[in-house]
């Protein structure tokens, strides 16, 4: 699991989770920026992409 976040709210998040900020060419550009920087940053056959107003989404949705 990776959470691409901004800078001044890292530290609100556990520190058991992969956590980082947009790739700096296009940080603040929005969920493409987030997305881009995910895949960039772990390497996977397949990706799952959640938005952080979907907090208690399940495997049925």
């Amino acid at each position: 699991m990776i959470i691409i976040t901004r800078e001044e709210l890292m530290p609100l998040f556990p520190k058991n989770f992969f956590l980082t900020t947009d790739d700096k060419r296009f940080s603040g550009d929005g969920p493409l920026a987030g997305i881009y920087t995910g895949m960039n940053n772990i390497n996977a056959d397949q990706y799952v992409v959640l938005p952080c107003d979907m907090p208690f989404i399940t495997r049925n949705e």
